[in-house]
């Protein structure tokens, strides 16, 4: 009877070992869905304003050396209209980025939708389950060539893990500048902590823009922030997961 109930326990723990890591083979993504959400979550509301607007003022002021630059403004007074116009639109940008993220009404729930289809990928975003324009990725080569990150730091630590859709996932966080971005943004430094697994490997990720790290890993979850800002991050969580 003791030998009977050895066996048994054996069998529970092999099944429950393969229910837990059944997903260990490496996945390169063919078929199915992979769904996001963003949500912007503040902390703490008199922190992330007041750390935004030192942020903000620094980077403007960049995006207005370059804008003189390009109108030809170098070692030259410059006119009082033109000043004054600038600084008009730095005020306007920083105010509108402040009641974007401190406003009161509802905040618009955002998906980001990916359908695998062999060697395609239909993308969308839907606001508040309305669906926007929908986007066909053909050539994941682009993406390869893009590489749209300067990356000035990464950070493995694998022996913090947690479970994410099955998969084990450990945290590397990056630091990077969007060249992306317009002038002045793209002297941002932003931080991204993501939750990666080694078992998923594709070129595209619909908010990883750095061939550098998909070569390595595939991100599930995403914290972002930007390096000297406060009390506020940016999360992409997965909701839907059916690669295959």
């Amino acid at each position: 009877m003791e030998k009977h109930n050895l066996i048994i326990f054996r069998i529970l723990v092999l099944f429950i070992c393969n229910s837990l890591y059944s997903q260990n083979k490496t996945i390169v993504p063919k078929d199915g869905t992979i769904v996001f959400v963003k949500k912007e979550i503040i902390t703490d509301t008199l922190l992330y304003i007041n750390t935004f607007e030192k942020v903000f003022d620094k980077m403007l002021l960049k995006a207005k050396k370059e804008v003189l630059f390009e109108r030809g403004y170098v070692n030259k007074q410059i006119p009082d209209t033109i000043n004054k116009q600038i600084n008009q639109m730095i005020e306007v940008m920083k105010s509108i980025a402040l009641q974007e993220t401190l406003s009161n009404k509802p905040k618009n729930l955002i998906k980001y939708h990916h359908f695998y289809k062999n060697t395609q990928i239909e993308e969308f975003i839907s606001v508040n389950d309305q669906h926007m324009e929908k986007n066909l990725i053909t050539n994941f080569d682009d993406f390869e060539n893009e590489n749209l990150w300067t990356i000035t730091g990464i950070e493995e630590n694998k022996k913090e893990t947690k479970i994410i859709k099955d998969f084990k996932c450990f945290k590397v966080v990056i630091y990077y500048f969007n060249l992306d971005e317009p002038p002045g943004f793209n002297s941002l430094l932003n931080v991204m902590e993501l939750w990666v697994t080694e078992d998923i490997k594709t070129k595209f990720h619909p908010f990883i823009k750095s061939i550098e790290i998909l070569e390595k890993y595939y991100p599930l979850h995403i914290k972002h922030t930007v390096k000297g800002v406060e009390g506020m991050h940016t999360d992409y969580e997965i909701i839907e997961f059916s690669l295959k």
